[in-house]
This record gives structure tokens, sequence and C-alpha cells, in this order.
């Protein structure tokens, strides 16, 4: 028999079928087949394909996160036997078109917020622009650390000045 995805096989995103095909027909009843992910939980069942009985499917497949998945089948035929096998492939991430944008921020934020002015955009106005505020808020928080700390030293020096 054959599967798909082949066992070994890396797919990008999902498959949309998972398929086991055996040499001869399967009864409906006893044959079945799981999907199951590397901690071992099923994520998916199927069954007989009704269009063709020596196939097993797995027709609704559920978007799968990346990783490892193993295909776990049951095959009763027709004399009676009952077959059980394994076979195990790897779901990578498919690649993806750039989403179009919904509802990212097009503007910086509101004057209210700020208490500089922040310039107009420039061009387009599709990149987003830094205000007066965004730049120097950071630059004066970092300087009233560096001069607290400093003050911090220089009060703790004159404190510990050795005796007379």
């Amino acid at each position: 028999g054959s599967s798909a995805p082949a066992d070994g096989a890396t797919t990008q995103g999902s498959p949309a079928e998972i398929i086991a095909v055996f040499s001869e027909p399967l009864r409906a009843d006893g044959s079945g087949i799981t999907l199951r992910d590397a901690a071992g939980t099923t994520v998916a069942t199927g069954q007989l394909d009704p269009a063709d009985p020596s196939r097993l499917i797995i027709a609704d497949v559920p978007d799968l996160a990346p990783g490892e998945y193993e295909a776990r089948w049951t095959a009763a035929s027709d004399d009676g036997h009952l077959v059980r096998g394994t076979w195990a492939f790897t779901v990578e991430l498919a690649p993806t078109a750039t989403p179009a944008p919904t509802a990212a921020p097009t503007a910086s934020a509101p004057p209210t917020e700020a208490p500089f002015p922040s310039p107009a955009p420039s061009g387009d106005g599709d990149e987003p622009t830094a205000g007066t505020a965004d730049v120097l808020i950071p630059i004066i928080a970092g300087l009233a650390v560096v001069v607290i700390a400093a003050g911090l030293l220089m009060g703790r020096r004159d404190r510990t000045s050795p005796p007379a």
C-alpha cells in the first residue's frame, strides 16, 4: 500500500487529506485511521473511503500546528485478517502571503497625549512617523536616571568621609 503524505514526508501546512491505500478492499467495520500529534493526542479520525473501499481517509484535516504527526491505521480484510500499522510525517509552517493590513494604526498618538507637538506626517502617510515627544521623552528619562544616580553617589561619598 501507499500513503499520503508519504512516510517521512514534510508538508508545508496541513495536508488536505490523509490517505492510506491498500492492495485489496477493506471491511468498513473494523477499519479506520487516526492522526496523533507528537504528544500522542488524537487530532483527527477517518474511515473507509466510500468511493474506494481499498482506501482509508481522513477528509476533514484540521489546521495542524508545525510538528511531527503519526497516522495509525487498522485494516480489516474480507478474509477476517486484522492488520495495524503507522506512518509519520512532519508539518512545517506554510508560506503565507503578506496579509492586507486590517486595523493597523496609521497615525501617531493624538496630540492630547504628548506634551510636545508632533510633526505632520510626510509622504503618503503609510509609514508611521515618530513625534518629537516619542524621541525626547526616553532621552529625558535616561538623563534623569543618570542625574539621580550621580546625586545619590555624591551624597553617600560626603557622609562616609574618614574621621579627622
